[in-house]
């Protein structure tokens, strides 16, 4: 009786160990004025779980994917958005390449905008789009 007692609680055990929620895999498109935005960095960070950040960069169409680290995906529900880009000082975007990140990093010659966005993350392959003139500016 007590072997039995011990073989279920080990596997109650592996089964709730195995099941951490439902997970979400978002992607989408960053655009300025229905315009794609690229090179601007996203980073997700779930309510539920603030540690489990997933991140991410715009390509030249303005789309995103995330990488979740070593999750399969990020925790679905309330989840903060904080998305950063990079403008010379005359608004226009930085160049290409190493000058670019050069750049970023030149306070003199370029401008960071943060804009943050509260979305509901829902599980499965979800599209999250993002207008920069709807977020809030930091």
């Amino acid at each position: 009786m007590r072997r039995l007692s011990r073989v279920a609680l080990l596997c109650v055990l592996a089964l709730v160990a195995g099941c951490g929620g439902a997970l979400a895999t978002p992607s989408g498109k960053v655009t300025l004025n229905g315009e794609p935005v690229a090179d601007v960095s996203l980073t997700f960070l779930p309510a539920a779980n603030p540690d489990a950040v997933a991140s991410g960069v715009t390509g030249a169409d303005g789309l995103y994917r995330l990488d979740f680290g070593t999750k399969r995906g990020l925790a679905t529900g309330k989840c903060t958005v904080r998305i950063t880009r990079y403008t010379l000082k005359n608004g226009k975007p930085l160049p290409g390449g190493e000058q670019g990140t050069a750049l970023k990093n030149d306070d003199k010659k370029s401008v960071r905008i943060t804009y943050v966005f509260e979305k509901d993350v829902t599980a499965g392959d979800a599209t999250l789009d993002f207008e920069l003139n709807e977020g809030k500016k930091e």
